[in-house]
């Protein structure tokens, strides 16, 4: 699959292409049409038409509206000059989160799970979506998990590309196993563990359409008002939007693990005490 990913709601204008499984990230402090001359210039580099992409997907805020406005102006253009090319919108709740990598991340779980949108309806909503983040938000109810919920972190784990299964979630509920709900249903949960004065993190899931709007956040505000005056956690060193969600909250670098997960990247160790 052919995708091209762009984003220009904050300081820097970033694009993601995927092509034939082969990658180019692009990010610079520019002006968001000059960088879109950049991305034509780069298809001609490779001899690759823009008729051929199958997925364009666009950054729609919060941020700068006028770059937004450029970026879907960018998309929608492709789209009505191209009947097959599909559009999926991403929300961002942080614009430090942003990177070419994650975008294109983001992106592949919408299109996994069809999250397209016309190109009618492609277009700068960051008045519209914080009112309706906010609204969201004040519906979340966090509960302890039980065993009638484990399903559902279930599905979200897959949705997610987590290797955790029900066995291993059932497992949890023994721990700090914390559920976020709207409307009875689980849109994500927290994991972690208590010893005598230490608390560990060991893992946030939040279902991919609830992403960006903040429940990540609420699930680890309320995972730390409920822990022991230390909390620890790892994370891989390449997990940018984690990193930052956990500096925001006042965790602090103190070790790091070499190579410490499978594919041969480090793991971040991260102390916060609570006050």
């Amino acid at each position: 699959m052919n995708i091209l990913c762009l984003s220009a709601s904050g300081d820097d204008f970033i694009f993601a292409i995927e092509i034939k499984n082969k990658h180019f990230y692009y990010c610079k402090q520019t002006r968001s049409d000059i960088a879109l001359v950049e991305i034509e210039k780069y298809f001609k580099e490779i001899n690759f038409n823009l008729q051929d992409l199958d997925v364009i997907a666009v950054d729609i805020g919060p941020g700068s509206f006028t770059g937004t406005r450029v970026v879907t102006g960018f998309a929608k253009g492709l789209m009505f000059g191209n009947s097959k090319l599909k559009a999926v919108e991403i929300l961002f709740n942080k614009l430090k989160e942003i990177t070419p990598q994650y975008i294109l991340k983001i992106a592949k779980q919408k299109i996994k799970n069809n999250c397209f949108v016309k190109a009618e309806e492609l277009s700068p909503k960051y008045a519209m979506h914080c009112q309706a983040e906010k609204n969201r938000l004040m519906q979340v109810e966090i509960k302890k998990a039980c065993v009638n919920d484990l399903d559902e972190c279930v599905l979200i784990c897959n949705e997610t590309n987590l290797n955790w299964n029900k066995t291993q979630l059932e497992q949890e509920l023994k721990n700090v196993f914390y559920v976020a709900l709207i409307n009875q249903k689980v849109i994500g949960f927290v994991i972690g563990n208590n010893t005598i004065d230490e608390s560990e993190l060991c893992l946030i899931a939040v279902k991919t359409s609830e992403q960006g709007i903040g429940i990540g956040e609420m699930l680890l505000n309320y995972f730390i008002s409920q822990a022991n005056p230390k909390i620890f956690l790892e994370v891989n060193e390449n997990n940018y939007p984690a990193k930052n969600l956990y500096n925001k909250i006042g965790f602090k670098q103190i070790s790091v693990r070499n190579k410490y997960y499978s594919d041969g990247s480090n793991a971040v160790v991260m102390l916060k005490e609570k006050k």
